[in-house]
């Protein structure tokens, strides 16, 4: 009978001990992490995600108060500290999209860029015409290119300038028409202040049929790029494609596929695109 109760208390003690041990460092981590995602802005912009991190937390408390397995509070634990992690990127990634929402648009700092550009070279311009008139009847190469003629967009690729390439190259040739030099002058000064985006000149063609140059769209890119270069653009961040460079269907006519009217692409991109 004696030997019974010693037992009895015995097991009694070791069931207490166990209840009363501190809880695993990964416990203690969770309950840690779990607090600052609430505190954060977590219950804020990402309400679900925080609750769900909650029910982690008490599914990992659980087993230590009934004195489960260790590996199993620890094991629970580690999700608890995952679904909180989740819960704080989450809402993080929820208030940079706000913010980009109510911030204006990549394009529209271009914009801003290309009209300022287009300023200066026109007072530029306008003082070496005082200073030095054209002969009567000679009119001045157009600067710049017109608001119709040149179109700055955001895209998921990046932001992308769009200027027609009947502005720039005559129909089957890479070199410039006359004046276009000065039309790209206010693109090439807008793209010396980038610092942040690689860039990269694209162009599409309008030639098809048996006679198609395969070189010329990637050759009137590169006459872009270095006309950049040579104003001051950054020549590590410039690279060149022909987006004409496609394939022919084979069993189709011989003919080179094109995506749309011939035009210059100038497409600024962040540098892991």
């Amino acid at each position: 009978m004696t030997k019974q109760v010693f037992a009895a208390a015995g097991a009694t003690c070791i069931t207490l001990a166990c209840a009363s041990s501190p809880p695993p460092r990964e416990l203690q981590d969770a309950r840690v992490v779990y607090a600052r995602a609430a505190a954060g802005e977590a219950a804020r912009l990402a309400p679900e995600a925080l609750k769900e991190a909650r029910v982690a937390l008490v599914a990992a408390e659980l087993p230590y108060r009934e004195g489960e397995p260790a590996y199993l509070v620890r094991d629970r634990a580690y999700l608890a500290i995952r679904a909180s992690e989740l819960a704080q990127v989450l809402a993080a990634t929820e208030r940079t999209r706000s913010e980009r929402a109510k911030a204006p648009g990549a394009a529209d700092d271009v914009r801003e860029r290309l009209s300022a550009a287009e300023r200066r070279l026109e007072q530029t311009n306008e003082s070496a015409a005082r200073r030095d008139p054209a002969p009567e009847g000679e009119l001045p190469p157009a600067r710049g290119p017109a608001t119709s003629a040149l179109s700055v967009d955001d895209e998921p690729r990046g932001t992308v300038i769009t200027v027609p390439a009947t502005a720039l190259f005559p129909s089957d040739r890479a070199d410039f028409l006359p004046g276009a030099a000065a039309r790209l002058e206010p693109v090439a000064e807008a793209l010396s202040e980038e610092r942040q985006r690689k860039i990269v000149v694209e162009t599409r063609t309008d030639s098809v049929g048996a006679n198609v140059d395969p070189g010329l769209s990637l050759r009137r890119a590169d006459h872009v790029r270095d006309f950049l270069v040579s104003h001051d653009v950054n020549p590590e961040r410039v690279s060149v494609a022909g987006l004409d460079e496609m394939p022919v269907n084979v069993g189709a006519a011989p003919e080179r596929q094109s995506s749309g009217p011939p035009a210059v692409i100038v497409s600024l991109r962040t540098q892991s695109q």
